[in-house]
């Protein structure tokens, strides 16, 4: 049996493991935290500046929790009975305090981003505690994946739109059809993004980008907002091959170098899928290559950290059908309104936007007892010198121990 000590240890050790950067390889992800229901960690050593992505796994009970390449926490996860929340893609519209007849919480509201069907869902319930601190490294545009099965997080280089060498000309679609490769003729390597032709418009500042990739149309849907505002050609190597769902988060982007990195996910419904068994991730963004250099060059303008990148093999997006905009995804442990005494001070939710920047954070909780993580700390020292959630030392001491 491990000793008090041995088990302190252990868990700084798995925690410091965690503000490594992450592996390029990568396996189905399976739970072997241990953390209990209504527990979570959460690193103090990884916070700091980068884009956020909250991966949602239903089958483990789990939410992890990445900025940039580094794993910054992890939390058991609850669903009502009887219900799931929708696996799917996600951009973050609103973080707000709400009241319902159940009582009050936080909930973070979101777009979905392949808008398929307006499918009944309910947000996965996280700890008060981890939510408070959610709140504050969540921006208007962080990506939320939520999937029955998925791998652990793969760091994929892969050009995607940033590649130099644009494929252009016409693709033989009758090959395509009897399996043969979607391959189109080379552009010229001389020719630079400086003398890409006029008419496509990048996004604007703040603009939350995402491009998703359909096999079977063999097209990439450019979303600015949760919105397909445009349709590019795309070539898919081996095209009768399944790419498998991915999703992918830029970290950084070159175009000169045409070059990019990425934190994917390998998705899907099935606990074997060949994609999610094992790393299939840099293949299948590997085997996509854009058409159409002028259009291309300009999507990659508009791609900056944080932009999602979402492989397919079903049909894209509907130009013609409105995404869904107030997905709840998250949900802070409801508060009985009795217990608050500013509970009849809280708005009701306003309907979900993204007109903030990307890159702003969202307003302050409207209700500062709840969620308040120093409040609580400074409450349990009347017991304990110094409590759990303080984490005012210098790491590696400061941790958030798992609850």
């Amino acid at each position: 049996m491990l000793s008090r000590r041995s088990a302190v240890s252990l868990l700084l050790t798995g925690v410091a493991i965690a503000a490594l950067p992450l592996s390029a390889g990568s396996a189905r992800y399976e739970n072997i935290s241990g953390l209990k229901p209504g527990r979570f960690v959460w690193n103090p050593a990884a916070e700091g500046a980068g884009p956020v992505a909250i991966v949602v796994s239903l089958h483990e009970r789990m939410a992890h929790v990445y900025r940039s390449d580094v794993e910054l926490a992890f939390s058991s996860i609850e669903l009502d009975a009887g219900r799931s929340s929708s696996s799917g893609f996600y951009s973050v519209s609103t973080v707000a305090e709400e009241t319902s007849g159940r009582g009050r919480a936080l909930i973070w509201r979101g777009v979905d981003l392949l808008a398929r069907t307006a499918q009944a869902s309910t947000a996965a319930r996280i700890p008060e505690e981890f939510a408070g601190l959610l709140h504050d490294a969540t921006t208007p545009g962080t990506l939320v994946i939520v999937a029955e099965h998925r791998t652990s997080a793969q760091i994929v280089h892969a050009p995607g739109p940033f590649a130099l060498e644009i494929e252009t000309g016409t693709v033989d679609r009758g090959t395509v059809e009897r399996g043969g490769s979607a391959v189109g003729r080379f552009a010229s390597p001389g020719l630079s993004r400086a003398e890409s032709a006029p008419g496509a418009t990048p996004g604007a500042d703040g603009d939350v980008m995402s491009v998703v990739v359909s096999r079977a149309d063999v097209a990439a849907y450019v979303l600015r907002n949760g919105r397909v505002v445009e349709k590019l050609p795309v070539t898919i190597d081996q095209p009768s091959l399944p790419l498998g769902s991915h999703a992918a988060m830029l970290l950084e982007g070159d175009a000169k170098r045409g070059q990019a990195r990425w934190l994917a996910f390998g998705l899907d419904s099935e606990r074997d899928a060949a994609h999610v068994v094992a790393d299939r991730a840099a293949d299948a963004m590997r085997r996509v290559r854009f058409l159409d250099r002028a259009r291309t060059a300009e999507l990659a303008k508009s791609m900056g950290p944080g932009a999602a990148m979402i492989l397919v093999d079903g049909p894209g997006p509907d130009a013609r059908q409105l995404p869904r905009t107030h997905v709840a995804l998250l949900t802070s442990a409801e508060t009985s309104p009795a217990s608050d005494a500013v509970a009849s001070e809280t708005a009701p939710p306003a309907p979900a936007k993204l007109a903030e920047p990307a890159a702003s954070k969202l307003p302050p909780r409207t209700n500062q007892k709840r969620g308040s993580v120093k409040a609580k700390a400074a409450g349990r020292n009347a017991r304990t010198a110094r409590g759990p959630l303080d984490h005012r030392e210098p790491w590696p001491n400061s941790i958030i121990w798992p609850y």
